[in-house]
């Protein structure tokens, strides 16, 4: 079965396919499969008019990367019925590892909102004068028709100080779980941590808090590939049916 995503308006597809013959450039349909990894079938097919549905932001995302003549992630998330806003915190091209935080943390807002986008169930930006402010926040969505309402998702950064300070990492994630064990309707809260560091998402795991009825998962994605790699919860009631990013 193939994956889709919620539009947010009309599927151009004349725009659309001048936009992908102009990211194509002179390359054969090959070199340019190669190039934005993506097959030389789906490449013909959405050069020759057949592709009457519109891709999924990833696989816009890869064509973007690709793209030549100056057509950009955002001209091609307009087309396709996306709302840029929702996706272009970066240019693709630039996804190496950044050591800068504020970079960082635009990448995981953008591999977030494309997988929540990617998801089976509604959601929106959450009204920051709602916002109970328990706990640090990078970004937060609500989610309609759901035990969970409300999604927050924070960022660890700064993975090497976490990892060469064990007591001060440890010591900060339960000051987190503190905070969520406080929090008035704590059930119907999700918080998850995101990290590019495998080593973190396993320290974060090791350090799953108990007894906690707020829903808590850990993020692992992949900064060079603008993708998440897996999820898993370390916290929450086992009757919650949270939404998740990932497939388990």
């Amino acid at each position: 079965m193939s994956k889709s995503a919620r539009k947010d308006h009309e599927f151009d597809i004349e725009r659309f396919n001048e936009l992908f013959l102009k990211a194509k450039g002179e390359r054969n349909q090959t070199a340019f499969a190669n190039d934005s990894g993506l097959s030389v079938a789906y490449i013909c097919k959405q050069l020759s008019g057949k592709q009457t549905t519109p891709p999924i932001p990833s696989t816009i995302r890869k064509i973007a990367a690709a793209a030549c003549n100056g057509v950009t992630y955002a001209d091609l998330l307009d087309a396709a019925g996306y709302d840029p806003a929702k996706y272009v915190t970066l240019n693709p091209v630039s996804s190496e590892n950044p050591k800068n935080p504020e970079k960082k943390e635009k990448i995981a807002r953008a591999i977030v909102f494309s997988a929540l986008s990617e998801g089976n169930f509604e959601w929106s930006f959450f009204n920051s004068q709602n916002n109970t402010g328990i706990l640090p926040a990078d970004m937060v969505v609500e989610i309609k028709n759901s035990s969970i309402n409300q999604w927050n998702f924070h960022l660890i950064s700064d993975t090497e100080g976490c990892l060469s300070e064990k007591d001060s990492f440890k010591t900060r994630m339960y000051m987190y779980y503190g905070y969520l064990a406080t929090m008035a309707a704590p059930s119907h809260v999700k918080y998850s941590f995101i990290t590019d560091s495998n080593e973190v998402f396993e320290k974060i795991k090791a350090l799953s808090p108990r007894s906690l009825a707020a829903v808590v998962s850990v993020i692992l994605i992949d900064m060079d590939n603008l993708s998440i790699l897996k999820e898993e919860n370390i916290s929450g009631a086992s009757n919650i049916n949270a939404p998740a990013l990932i497939k388990e």
